[in-house]
């Protein structure tokens, strides 16, 4: 017969198992079995379960991931329109003062290469 507990040969007139001391019942060879098959599908729902949380898991990290990429993109983006838009109404902010004083006034200096087409004008 085998020990409910550990699963070790023991001797048939045995009361307790002599490897681990757990009691012995009638019938152990079934309850061995039985508790063998408890074991397996505990393993299993436990591997499952490990398996859904890592799962789980992988998601979070995924959309996290997703939500940060996403925001370091409309950062820079906003940044860029942002500069594009401060340079553009400095520029208009700029002509329209020359404008307003209704004289001729340099608005960038333009330097030219000896030789270039623009020299000639």
């Amino acid at each position: 017969m085998r020990c409910t507990k550990c699963g070790n040969r023991i001797d048939d007139s045995a009361k307790f198992c002599k490897y681990c001391g757990s009691p012995l019942l009638v019938g152990t060879e079934d309850t061995f079995q039985e508790n063998a098959e408890k074991r397996v599908q505990r393993n299993r729902q436990r591997i499952e379960n490990e398996k859904a949380k890592r799962e789980k898991r992988n998601r979070i990290i995924v959309i996290v991931s997703v939500v940060i990429i996403v925001s370091i993109i409309i950062s820079g983006v906003g940044k860029i329109i942002g500069s594009i838009t401060n340079s553009y109404d400095e520029q208009s902010e700029t002509v329209a003062r020359n404008i307003g004083d209704g004289e001729n006034k340099v608005i960038a200096d333009v330097t030219y290469e000896e030789g270039s087409p623009q020299e000639q004008i």
